[in-house]
């Protein structure tokens, strides 16, 4: 009965924190994204961004992730190959995903992902004390984090001969953890 309490507390907190990161990318994404697109939501779990960007900005969009979900219109990722062809999606999306791969690899699903899609958009967490909390709260395995700082992000969009923009993301004063917006240009 307890583990039941914790279960729905955790899952209560993890729709909360989906709600505030909607809130903090939409402008943005309304912005970038044009309407009509196409998209690749990597990493999308629960497809609740993939249905979010689709209803605000009338977008095809297609979830795909490590681990299948059950959901329809998704896809898995298999030895870090995403199953489409080259330039497939105009936008592939990363949110808040890559900082649960360790960062040897987050070099080549970007690649994978600039592979398959035009343009790509990474909204992510910045390294802080949030995010061990943020961990525990959602039984995350801390080791595997690939937190980057900007100066880490930036070596590695030059390593990968990609060139980005940094939005700067304005968050609520009671909201804990501090993200980037970076897109390929």
């Amino acid at each position: 009965m307890v583990l039941l309490k914790i279960i729905k507390v955790g899952d209560k907190i993890r729709n909360l924190m989906h709600d505030w990161r909607w809130n903090l990318m939409k402008n943005h994404l309304k912005e970038i994204i044009k309407s009509g697109s196409s998209i690749i939501d990597i990493g999308a779990e629960d497809l609740y961004l993939s249905k979010a960007i689709q209803t605000e900005t009338n977008c095809n969009v297609t979830g795909i992730d490590v681990k299948d979900c059950g959901n329809s219109n998704f896809d898995l990722i298999i030895n870090n190959k995403i199953p489409f062809k080259n330039n497939a999606f105009d936008y592939a999306i990363f949110n808040c995903v890559l900082h649960h791969i360790p960062k040897e690899q987050q070099r080549i699903i970007i690649k994978e992902a600039k592979r398959v899609a035009k343009d790509l958009i990474i909204f992510d967490d910045k390294k802080g004390i949030w995010i061990l909390i943020d961990s525990i709260l959602n039984n995350q395995p801390i080791k595997t984090f690939g937190h980057r700082l900007l100066i880490d992000w930036k070596i590695l969009f030059n390593r990968l001969g990609m060139q980005f923009v940094a939005y700067d993301i304005h968050k609520p004063l009671f909201y804990p953890i501090q993200h980037y917006l970076f897109t390929s240009k």
